[in-house]
């Protein structure tokens, strides 16, 4: 009998690192006045890292 693959841990640590970084350009880019399209891109960007880790999260709990 074989066991699947073990999960890579470098996904979730590489939408982790996304993330902060995100969410610091956000606030570098709020301190600096950029333009609306900055905070929408980094904001999607934010919500799919959320989204990927949650996923990440509930796949690693079955």
């Amino acid at each position: 009998m074989t066991h699947p693959p073990a999960p890579s841990r470098a996904l979730p640590v590489l939408t982790w690192t996304v993330l902060v970084a995100c969410v610091m350009a956000n606030t570098v880019a709020s301190v600096a006045g950029a333009p609306l399209v900055v905070y929408l891109v980094l904001g999607g960007l934010t919500a799919a890292c959320i989204a990927a880790l949650t996923a990440f999260h509930l796949r690693a709990r079955r």
